[in-house]
C-alpha cells in the first residue's frame, strides 16, 4: 500500500514538474515553483529509496542527499510566494544572491561532509541516521527560510486584492503550514528519537499535490488554464488506445501464432476498449457539465448572451451610451469585475470608457505604442497564455485578463480589456466562444456610432458657423437698416424743412392771386385764362406742400388724432357742398344716401374731413364728364360704413395692389392729364387706421371704383397718435 502512495505522489509530482518546464521558464513564478517541485521530487524519490530499497554501501549517500533537498524546496517555496502572484515590494537583489549562496554552500556541506549525517545505522525499524555537530546550524536554516515566507506572506495577504488576493491565500494557506508539519515530522522529531512517522511522510505533502492541481483548475494557478480537463481527455484517449492496441495484439497472436487468450479476458478487453470508444463523446460532455458546476459556476448560455448583446446593441446609437452599456452587459453576465473599451482613430485613442478600472492603468502611453499594438495583432489575448514579457506584465500589473481587438474591415476601431471573474473562477471555453463572437458585432457597432458621433460634430460644427454667419448678416442688416433709417429720417427732416419753408412764398403767391383776381374787368381774356392756371397750380402746389407735411409728422409721431362719438352725417353734408362745385364743373351729379339707424362714430372730426374730400375729390377727378358719385352711411356688422362710389375710368388689376403706396398714382389714357400728388390715399389709409377703422375698395376697369371706410361706432372718446 506504501508503494502505490510513494508511486502515485511522485506521478502527480513529474506531471506537475513536466507543465511548469513546458511552460514558461521566463517567470520567476515558475522557475521558483519548479525549484520546489524538484525538491520535493528528489526528496520523495530518495526517501522511497531510503525506506523501502537495500542500498548497502550508497544508503549514506542517499540518506544525505535526502537531508540536502531540504534547502532546496525550502529556497524555493520562499521564492516562489516572493513572487507570486505579483510583487507588491522590492528585495534588494544581493539579499536574494546571499540566501542562494548560502543554501548552496549547505546544500554542499550536507551531500560532501559529516556535520549533518554522520552515518545510517540499520534497526528493526529501518535505517537511523546520526546527526552530526552542524545539524542544528541545517536545522536552523531550513526553518528560517518556511519562517521568512510566512512574514512574507502576512505582508503581501494584507497588500493584493480581486483575484491575486484569493490565488495567493489559497496557495499560501496551504503550502505553507503543511511544509512546516512536514519539516517538524522529518527534522525535529527525529532529534527526539521518533522515527515511526518517517514511511508517512509523503502523506503530509499530499495537500499541496491536490490544491494544486485544483488552483491551476479555478484560479488558472500557474497561468495553466484548464490543464486538469485537457490532461483527463488526453489520459482518456491514451487508455482508449491501448485497449484497442491490446484487442489487435490478442487477435494476432490468437490468429498467427497460436497462441490461445483467455476468450473472457480478450472478450472483456474488446468490451471495455468498444464502450469507452462509444462513450468517450457523451462522458467528454459529462465531464464538461461536472466541470462547469464544479469549476464554472456561471455558466454562460452563448445563444442567450448574444441575443441580449444585440438588443442592447441596437437600444442606442450614441457612443458613450453604447460603450458603457456594452461593458455593463458584460460585466454582469460574465460576473467580470472590471472592464474598459479603448475607442481608436487610426491608431490613436480617442476615448476610454472604464468600469472597476481607473483610466490612468490603462491610458498610459506605453499601452498606445506597445501593449495595443500587440494586441492589435492578435484575435483574443489571453493573460495565462501570453509570453513572459512586457505585456504580460503590463497585463499582471492592472488585473487584465483578456483583451480583444474589435476589427471592422481589418482595423481594428476598439480594444476590450475585461478583469478577473468576482466569482475567482478562470474564463471558460463558453467566455471565449462568446467573446470571440461578441467582438466583430461590437466593433460593427462601435463603427457606427462612431460615425454618427461624426455626423453629429459635424451638424454641430455646421450648425455653429451656420449662426455665426446669421449673425455676420444680421449685423450687417441692422447697419444697413440703421443707415436707411438715418437717410430716411434726414430725407424727412428735409421734406418737412422745405415743405415748412414752402409754405410761406405759396401762401404770398395765393394771396397775390387773389389780390389779381378782385379786379379782372381791365384785363384780357388771356390773361386772365393764365391767371386760372396759376391759381390752380397754386392750389396744387398747396396741397403738395400740405400733404407731405401731413407725413413729415406721422413719420416722426407728431400726427395726433383724437377720436370721441361724433354724428358723421352733417360732416358728410358739409364735405359734399364743398365738392358741389369742382362736380359742377365736370358735369358730375352727387347723391347723398343715409341708413335711419345711422349712429355716431368715433372719429377725429378735421381728419375725417380730410379722408371725406380726398376719396370724394377722386371720384369726382377719376370721372367722365356726365358721370355719378355716390356717398352713402350705413351701420353693417357692428361697425359704421362710409361708402363713396363713382362709375368713372377704374383701376386696373395691375394697379390695385399699389393703390394705398406712397407717391402712387393709378393712370390710364383718360387720366393722363389729372393733376395729383399721389399721397391722398396713403395719407387717407392712415388716418382711418389712426382712428381705429379700416379702408378698402373695390374696382373695374371702366365701369368705376368703390371706397368702403369702416369705423368704430360711437361708444368712447379716445386718443390715438
Amino acid at each position: 500500500m506504501l508503494d502505490f502512495i510513494y508511486i502515485s505522489i511522485a506521478l502527480i509530482y513529474v506531471v506537475l514538474t513536466i507543465f511548469v518546464f513546458k511552460r514558461d521558464l521566463k517567470s520567476p513564478i515558475n522557475r521558483y515553483y519548479l525549484i520546489f517541485l524538484i525538491g520535493l521530487l528528489f526528496w520523495h524519490v530518495t526517501l522511497y529509496l531510503y525506506l523501502f530499497v537495500n542500498l548497502g554501501d550508497y544508503l549514506l549517500f542517499i540518506g544525505r542527499l535526502n537531508y540536502a533537498t531540504g534547502p532546496i524546496f525550502s529556497m524555493g517555496l520562499l521564492g516562489f510566494f516572493y513572487y507570486f502572484p505579483v510583487t507588491s515590494f522590492k528585495i534588494p537583489r544581493w539579499v536574494i544572491y546571499l540566501f542562494w549562496i548560502v543554501t548552496l554552500v549547505l546544500v554542499g556541506i550536507t551531500q560532501f561532509t559529516p556535520l549533518i549525517d554522520k552515518m545510517e545505522t540499520m534497526t528493526d525499524l529501518g535505517p537511523v541516521p546520526t546527526l552530526g555537530d552542524g545539524y542544528y546550524y541545517y536545522l536552523a536554516h531550513v526553518f528560517l527560510l518556511p519562517v521568512a515566507t510566512l512574514i512574507l506572506g502576512a505582508v503581501k495577504n494584507f497588500r493584493l486584492k480581486g483575484l491575486n488576493r484569493l490565488r495567493f491565500e489559497y496557495s499560501f494557506w496551504v503550502f505553507v503550514p503543511t511544509m512546516i508539519a512536514f519539516l517538524i515530522s522529518n527534522l525535529i522529531l527525529p532529534i527526539f528519537g521518533i522515527i515511526d512517522q518517517f514511511a508517512y511522510s509523503p502523506l503530509f505533502l499530499t495537500p499541496i499535490a491536490v490544491s494544486s492541481f485544483y488552483a491551476i483548475a479555478k484560479f488558472r494557478f500557474l497561468d495553466m488554464r484548464l490543464v486538469l480537463a485537457r490532461a483527463a481527455a488526453y489520459l482518456f484517449f491514451i487508455a482508449i488506445c491501448c485497449g484497442v492496441y491490446a484487442l489487435v495484439v490478442f487477435g494476432i497472436l490468437a490468429r498467427f501464432f497460436g497462441v490461445n487468450i483467455d476468450p473472457t479476458n480478450a472478450w472483456s478487453a474488446l468490451g471495455i476498449a468498444v464502450f469507452a470508444a462509444l462513450s468517450f463523446q457523451p462522458l467528454l460532455r459529462i465531464l464538461r457539465r461536472v466541470t462547469n458546476k464544479l469549476f464554472y459556476k456561471n455558466y454562460t448560455d452563448t445563444e442567450k448572451l448574444l441575443g441580449e448583446s444585440t438588443h442592447t446593441m441596437a437600444q442606442t446609437i450614441e457612443l458613450s451610451s453604447l460603450s458603457m452599456a456594452m461593458l455593463n452587459l458584460l460585466m454582469k453576465k460574465l460576473s467580470i469585475s472590471k472592464g474598459a473599451l479603448m475607442i481608436f482613430d487610426k491608431d490613436k485613442v480617442i476615448e476610454t470608457f472604464t468600469s472597476g478600472y481607473d483610466k490612468s492603468v490603462v491610458t498610459t502611453p506605453d499601452f498606445e505604442k506597445s501593449i495595443a499594438k500587440y494586441v492589435k495583432s492578435h484575435s483574443i489575448i489571453i493573460y495565462e497564455e501570453i509570453p513572459e514579457n512586457n505585456v504580460k506584465k503590463f497585463f499582471r500589473d492592472s488585473d487584465i485578463s483578456i483583451a480583444i481587438p474589435m476589427k471592422v474591415k481589418n482595423s481594428v476601431v476598439a480594444i476590450l480589456l475585461l478583469g478577473s471573474k468576482l466569482t475567482g473562477e478562470v474564463y471558460g471555453s463558453q467566455d471565449i466562444d462568446f467573446l470571440a463572437i461578441f467582438a466583430p458585432e461590437a466593433g460593427i457597432a462601435v463603427q457606427n456610432a462612431k460615425s454618427y458621433e461624426q455626423i453629429r460634430q459635424f451638424n454641430i460644427s455646421l450648425e455653429k458657423k451656420v449662426e455665426e454667419r446669421t449673425h455676420q448678416l444680421k449685423s450687417s442688416q441692422m447697419r444697413e437698416l440703421a443707415k436707411a433709417r438715418d437717410l430716411a429720417k434726414l430725407k424727412d427732416e428735409f421734406v418737412f424743412i422745405a415743405s415748412h419753408e414752402l409754405r410761406t412764398p405759396v401762401t404770398a403767391i395765393r394771396g397775390f392771386l387773389q389780390m389779381v383776381k378782385a379786379d379782372t374787368k381791365t384785363l384780357p381774356a388771356s390773361v386772365k385764362e393764365n391767371l386760372g392756371y396759376m391759381s390752380q397750380a397754386s392750389d396744387h402746389l398747396g396741397q403738395l406742400i400740405n400733404d407731405l407735411l401731413e407725413i413729415s409728422r406721422a413719420d416722426a409721431g407728431r400726427m395726433q388724432v383724437e377720436t370721441k362719438p361724433m354724428d358723421i352725417v352733417p360732416i358728410t353734408k358739409e364735405i359734399i357742398q364743398e365738392a358741389l362745385p369742382q362736380a359742377k364743373n365736370s358735369d358730375i351729379s352727387i347723391t347723398f344716401d343715409v341708413d335711419k339707424k345711422t349712429g355716431p362714430a368715433m372719429i377725429d372730426d378735421k381728419k375725417f374731413k380730410e379722408v371725406v374730400m380726398n376719396l370724394l375729390s377722386n371720384a369726382i377727378k377719376y370721372n367722365r364728364k356726365g358721370g355719378k358719385v355716390k356717398v352713402g352711411i350705413k351701420p353693417l356688422h357692428g361697425k359704421m360704413i362710409v361708402e363713396v362710389t363713382d362709375n368713372g375710368y377704374g383701376i386696373s388689376k395691375d394697379q390695385q395692389k399699389r393703390i394705398f403706396e406712397k407717391f402712387f398714382r393709378a393712370q390710364n389714357h383718360n387720366t393722363g392729364d389729372v393733376l395729383g400728388t399721389g399721397l391722398g390715399l396713403f395719407l387717407t389709409k392712415m388716418i382711418v387706421e389712426k382712428m381705429g377703422g379700416k379702408i378698402s375698395f373695390t374696382s373695374q376697369e371702366g365701369k368705376g371704383t368703390t371706397f368702403t371706410v369702416s369705423l368704430i361706432p360711437g361708444k368712447k372718446t379716445a386718443t390715438a397718435r
